[in-house]
């Protein structure tokens, strides 16, 4: 399964591999060439980005309502001047740099990766990935940390 998203998550048109009638026409491929994809394959989301129950993924969930009411297109200025992104609203070096140090976007250019800042599953993937590795990484979210009492 292929998922593109229009530039602003606007539209999503979903590609079933060749479930068209006849396959995929050179028609319809010419216009799906011209919208924007973030995730080219669905299945490595739901595969790869998936978040094994237990305590930090319910965690996780509450930090997200915690820091956006879990709304994937909130962006605000934070204390520090930066801009925050998306339902765990991730600064933009943060998220570059786990990210990279993780390697979940090996084929997308560094000027593609801020299409990717507001994907809500991803960056939940992320901080799974993140307080896994550390939980001193809760420190990123140290106020919202601190309510849903995860520190």
């Amino acid at each position: 399964m292929r998922k593109f998203l229009a530039t602003g998550c606007t539209a999503v048109a979903l590609i079933m591999g060749f479930g068209f009638e006849g396959g995929l026409t050179p028609y319809t491929l010419s216009i799906l060439s011209h919208v924007p994809y973030y995730s080219t394959i669905t299945s490595h989301i739901e595969e790869d980005w998936a978040i094994p129950d237990g305590d930090i993924k319910q965690q996780i969930e509450e930090l997200a309502f915690c820091e956006s009411s879990n709304q994937a297109d909130v962006v605000i200025v934070d204390t520090n001047g930066y801009y925050s992104y998306g339902v765990l609203q991730f600064q933009y070096p943060t998220f570059q740099q786990y990210i990279r140090r993780y390697d979940l976007l090996p084929n997308v250019e560094e000027a593609e990766l801020k299409n990717w800042i507001l994907d809500a599953d991803l960056q939940k993937y992320l901080a799974y990935r993140m307080i896994s590795e550390d939980q001193k990484n809760w420190y990123h979210w140290r106020n919202c940390a601190k309510v849903i009492q995860a520190v």
